[in-house]
């Protein structure tokens, strides 16, 4: 396993919070007993749900409804197109399609998207889960375009999430700005957590590799979305120069 780099420092505020509750979600979906990593990913914790309600305080948030909504239309989306898949003569996608809708159709007849929100987000994160075990990842790496539908579904499960998160959060006594908290919390991540796992790959360490392995895929995702955004705003600042010059010239 490669080592771990640092989140970029030009990540926004939306983009932390969403990066550091994943990884939050996922340490408390493990068995890690290391008290290093407890205390860091408390200390995670305590600074994100500062920086979800900060917010929450000052940003216009869609009604929990609205979410709820954007989250079953992703459910919807991947149904229709496992069943298309699963219609093809060519036993290389309906086979795998079949194998995935028999995970979904469980769900579905749980009415998944008719239950309330702890009862979905229960229903969700375990329909996540299945989604994520070796075999299912197999099948899934075999139709094209059902990974970006996955995806899509995590994103609108997580901004349901942490619309809730805020929402609770908000309740407490006033927050420091987002921004305030922003530097900090980045600062635990980058030079606490990443060391200690980059530590742990060197060593081998059983217990943490899995976790590891995760913050890396979280963190890479990440960035390279930051990495885009500085090549578009890099691309069409450079456009506009030369626009400038070809005006000027004229």
């Amino acid at each position: 396993m490669e080592k771990i780099v640092g989140i970029r420092r030009s990540i926004r505020i939306s983009e932390l919070s969403a990066v550091t509750s994943a990884i939050i979600r996922t340490y408390k979906g493990m068995t890690i007993e290391r008290a290093s990593i407890k205390g860091i990913m408390d200390e995670m914790e305590a600074s994100n749900n500062v920086l979800i309600a900060s917010s929450h305080q000052t940003t216009q948030k869609m009604s929990v409804g609205q979410l709820d909504k954007n989250r079953d239309k992703e459910i919807s989306t991947l149904n229709q197109i496992l069943k298309g898949y699963c219609v093809m003569k060519n036993p290389v996608f309906s086979s795998p399609a079949s194998a995935l809708k028999a995970v979904l159709d469980r769900y579905l007849k749980q009415k998944i998207t008719a239950q309330g929100f702890n009862e979905e987000t229960g229903l969700m994160m375990s329909l996540l889960g299945e989604f994520s075990k070796e075999d299912a990842q197999k099948n899934i790496e075999a139709l094209p375009g059902v990974q970006d539908t996955i995806d899509d579904l995590k994103k609108a499960h997580e901004e349901c999430l942490a619309y809730h998160d805020a929402k609770m959060a908000s309740l407490s006594a006033k927050a420091p700005s987002a921004s305030s908290i922003r530097d900090p919390l980045l600062k635990v991540i980058n030079d606490k957590l990443v060391p200690v796992l980059n530590a742990a790959i060197i060593e081998n360490t059983a217990e943490l590799l899995d976790f590891a392995s995760i913050v890396a895929s979280e963190i890479n995702e990440v960035n390279s979305k930051i990495a885009s955004r500085s090549k578009a705003a890099k691309k069409s600042k450079d456009d506009k120069a030369k626009t400038d010059e070809a005006e000027a010239n004229q």
